[in-house]
């Protein structure tokens, strides 16, 4: 009986010793909320801690990579021991004391559609480390031939160093355009729009080179710890008065061959009516008739050219030697509409030879029936 007296006092005074660890322990928890700081790292990036105003350390999370005494991003060996337990949570420091520092940032980045997204004086308490596109744009850069012209370019960038790049210098992304900007200028003079649409691969190419051999690169890697990796053309604009000139001509071509189609289409169907045949067995004898086809693609030829060369609206004088082709040209002024009063006087005037023509046509026409 006394042996299970002491096991029961044992086994309470165990119970009560672990409700009183819980409660340390729940409490040094809260303690630990109340005065520690902690933060949220996401993967690719790091944060800059500050102790009373004044850089204290970095606290980053990128698999496989560390930050050296230096601050330099380095890559280590695969270690899934090394692994944080905790994912992307890090210890800042002392509550009011230790603060994550901010800065604003303005940046273009491109989204996963292709479109440019500005991001103008954001505030950011992180930096990323990882390889990440930026894009820049050049207004107004003049080709060999002084046609101002405006580039996009994409430029892919990695910091090696996050303490350059926040500490060092105001804005490391500013110092880097400032820099890549007068390059892509000088080499849009060196060759005219034309070339640079043809060949917008090389440009980015041309331009990394260029900076790299100018030693640029190694003032952004040594002075701002960044770390230029490519640059690429996406986009070379002309002014739009530029577009607008190049692009009229193929729209009168457009133009000129929708009337050709409107004009031929015309006169097969007018034929139709005249022998009482359709369109299709029309040009079923046109295209079988090698003598018939001949004739009729050169008529067809000859009013293409005369309504290319005719502003809209105005008088067609369409002057022929066989009969087909006066009633046709004919046919034409009686149907035109528009154009001056002169024109509407002299079309009404030729409507009267139609009669005389017709007789002409019908014999045509009945010849095409048999």
């Amino acid at each position: 009986m006394k042996e299970k007296l002491k096991i029961a006092a044992l086994f309470l005074l165990l119970v009560v010793l672990i409700l009183v660890d819980i409660r340390i322990l729940l409490g040094l928890l809260v303690l630990s909320f109340i005065f520690l700081k902690f933060t949220l790292v996401n993967e690719g990036t790091a944060k800059a801690v500050m102790r009373m105003g004044s850089f204290r350390k970095f606290v980053m999370a990128w698999e496989n990579h560390y930050l050296d005494d230096n601050y330099n991003c380095k890559k280590s060996k695969k270690n899934k021991k090394n692994k944080p337990p905790f994912g992307g949570l890090r210890f800042v420091g002392i509550r009011f004391i230790d603060k994550v520092y901010k800065y604003k940032f303005s940046w273009t980045s491109i989204t996963h559609e292709g479109e440019a997204k500005v991001h103008k004086d954001e505030n950011l308490d992180y930096i990323i480390l990882k390889p990440d596109v930026y894009l820049v744009e050049v207004k107004e850069a003049e080709d060999k031939n002084l046609l101002p012209v405006d580039i996009k370019a994409v430029v892919t960038i990695e910091i090696n160093n996050p303490y350059k790049a926040l500490f060092m210098i105001q804005d490391w992304f500013e110092a880097v355009v400032h820099k890549i900007k007068p390059a892509v200028r000088n080499f849009i003079t060196s060759d005219t729009y034309e070339n640079l649409i043809r060949d917008k691969e090389d440009i980015g190419r041309d331009i990394t080179d260029t900076l790299e051999k100018e030693n640029f690169f190694k003032e952004f890697n040594d002075n701002y710890g960044v770390s230029v990796k490519k640059i690429e053309v996406m986009q070379i604009d002309p002014p739009k008065e530029y577009l607008e000139a190049t692009v009229k001509p193929w729209y009168r071509g457009q133009e000129a061959k929708a009337r050709a189609v409107e004009t031929v289409g015309a006169v097969i169907n007018m034929i139709a009516e005249a022998t009482g045949k359709s369109s299709q067995e029309i040009q079923e004898e046109i295209k079988n008739n090698p003598e018939v086809e001949k004739e009729f693609k050169k008529m067809s030829q000859d009013l293409i050219c005369r309504e290319m060369a005719l502003d809209k609206g105005a008088f067609l004088d369409i002057r022929t030697q066989n009969s087909l082709q006066d009633v046709i040209a004919i046919w034409k002024k009686i149907l035109s509409t528009g154009g001056s009063n002169e024109a509407k006087s002299k079309t009404e005037a030729k409507k009267d030879d139609v009669k005389d023509k017709m007789k002409g046509f019908n014999d045509w026409a009945e010849k095409n029936k048999k």
